[in-house]
């Protein structure tokens, strides 16, 4: 989420396009639900864009070769401890380092992202569906219901706020010497903080929120 608001603060044209996508299909009178997904394919291209631009665990989670294995010419010895470079892989297209959901548009070509940032066999993400699903209503909501921009700061000086993320296991190329056992508190790349203006769009904001709030079960 922090990379989503990131990209939404540097691309006020997508949240642009996103917001009429939304008032398009929900109107201005309740909050989206799961069941307006289907409706909303430009917010599912901003998911998936923001899982490639900037995906949480840029190496994945450590795995063990049961077995001694080749690859490419290459041995791999039983007992190795492998790394699937998700970073390398999600960026392996034409700039990757800009943020495009339109590149997840119908009649492109481009893997999705969704099936990599979650692991890989069976120690894949077990929360992958719940998380995935969790991001999702998150964004509709706060697509639907703000405006997130810069500050009257960085308005007034022209600025956007910086591209500035943690190391992650990709970052730096330090984290190949540790031990593994060190790895569980480095495997997460988000953005550094940064300051931004979040606005409510509308007079019903409020109101839509706490009525949501209200009738929520828990």
């Amino acid at each position: 989420m922090q990379a989503f608001m990131l990209a939404m603060v540097r691309h006020p044209e997508v949240l642009f396009k996103a917001q009429e996508e939304m008032d398009r299909v929900i109107g201005v009178d309740r909050l989206p639900t799961y069941n307006d997904r289907g409706s909303l394919p430009y917010l599912d291209c901003v998911l998936k864009e923001v899982l490639r631009w900037n995906p949480p665990v840029p190496l994945g989670m450590p795995h063990r070769v049961m077995e001694d294995n080749s690859y490419l010419g290459y041995y791999i010895p039983k007992g190795t401890i492998v790394l699937v470079n998700i970073f390398a892989i999600l960026h392996d297209c034409p700039h990757p380092e800009d943020f495009q959901p339109e590149r997840y548009l119908k009649g492109t070509d481009y893997p999705d992202p969704r099936e990599l940032v979650f692991g890989f066999g069976r120690r894949i993400c077990p929360g992958r569906h719940f998380a995935e699903s969790s991001i999702w209503i998150m964004m509709a909501n706060i697509i639907a219901m703000l405006d997130v921009g810069r500050t009257s700061e960085d308005k007034e000086k022209g600025k956007f706020p910086e591209l500035d993320f943690t190391c992650g296991l990709v970052r730096s190329v330090e984290f190949i010497s540790v031990n593994i056992s060190c790895f569980e508190r480095m495997t997460h790349s988000h953005p550094k903080p940064f300051k931004c203006s979040v606005r409510p769009r509308r007079r019903n904001t409020t109101t839509l929120i706490q009525e949501a709030r209200h009738s929520a079960e828990f």
